[in-house]
């Protein structure tokens, strides 16, 4: 009876699948406190004419703003590279890295829409 072995060409059975997300092992998480929830404001305005019996233009201003996004930063992190390890030309090398996350992202939208609708004879447009 034949007998064969397997090897684990990923070796899966050893340890983590991925690398860790930073070199510095560990990776500190910090929010605001008075953390808010965002909202977001949609607006449009339009007027529409009738040039003649067959042709209509339409203008139409619309935007939309959003206020108090989550605006994250990385902290504590090599600004430049350099030879070995990365932790330690952070500015701070016997802290961690940490994130911090607040509340003050912002984003707005404003666009223009010009249509002009001419009918042909018959219904055709």
């Amino acid at each position: 009876m034949p007998t064969s072995s397997a090897q684990d060409p990923l070796d899966l059975g050893s340890g983590a699948v991925f690398p860790a997300p930073t070199p510095c092992n560990q990776v500190l998480w910090f929010a605001e406190p008075h953390l808010k929830n965002a909202y977001s404001q949609q607006w449009n305005f339009g007027l529409q004419t009738q040039l003649n019996s067959n042709t209509v233009v339409e203008a139409n201003c619309v935007g939309s703003a959003t206020s108090r996004n989550n605006l994250g930063s990385y902290y504590n992190v090599a600004q430049t590279r350099g030879p070995g390890n990365p932790c330690e030309w952070s500015p701070s090398p016997t802290s961690r890295p940490r994130s911090f996350d607040r509340s003050w992202g912002r984003s707005n939208y404003h666009g223009f829409q010009f249509r002009m609708d001419r009918r042909f004879s018959n219904g055709l447009s």
